[in-house]
């Protein structure tokens, strides 16, 4: 359940529909296993954000249990909406839509953006703003595995199994300049 270091800020809701967005990436600059402050050893990744690719989730709030995606293959989604709603203590359910201009199957975190867009809607809908450390918890707790798109152009060292933030490197990364190419004849691949 969410706690008040969770949350950026609260309004009372007087709309029953929110819309959330997130960036796609393009890999990771650095992965690997990392010593936190305390020497515990956890998996850690610095995530290469794409601004100009993104998801956009609208969640429509209802009264019925049930959380009801469009398109109906995007369940990673819907559980981040229910995980969402769960984490925020609030009953119900709702309508859950995506549109998205990421390529599906390339490794640019379509899956990341579909979950992380759905969380940020959910509360949105809610008049709630999460901390993007809440949303990357909850994004691994939908996803078993999250990139740090959740902290959007902000460079953090983020355990993408646990969800935490190892650590903070106090801003964006510096402009780069990235070639990309897509191998097999740019066929889809299982990023997990």
């Amino acid at each position: 359940m969410a706690g008040a270091s969770d949350l950026m800020s609260r309004e009372i809701s007087r709309s029953s529909v929110g819309i959330g967005t997130a960036i796609a990436h393009h890999g990771e600059l650095i992965q690997g296993v990392f010593k936190d402050d305390g020497g515990r050893l956890h998996r850690g990744l610095v995530t290469l954000p794409i601004a100009g690719l993104r998801s956009e989730a609208t969640f429509a709030k209802s009264d019925d249990d049930a959380i009801l995606v469009h398109p109906d293959h995007k369940i990673k989604a819907s559980a981040a909406a229910r995980l969402t709603l769960d984490f925020l203590n609030v009953t119900g359910g709702g309508v859950l839509t995506l549109q998205s201009s990421i390529p599906v199957g390339h490794g640019y975190g379509s899956s990341t953006a579909d979950v992380v867009a759905s969380i940020r809607a959910v509360a949105a809908t809610l008049k709630i703003q999460l901390r993007p450390s809440s949303i990357g918890r909850l994004a691994v707790a939908a996803e078993r595995a999250s990139d740090a798109i959740a902290f959007d152009d902000h460079a953090v060292l983020f355990a993408q199994r646990e969800g935490v933030v190892i650590e903070n490197f106090g801003g964006a990364l510096p402009p780069l300049l990235l070639i990309g190419f897509k191998a097999k004849d740019g066929v889809p691949v299982d990023t997990l």
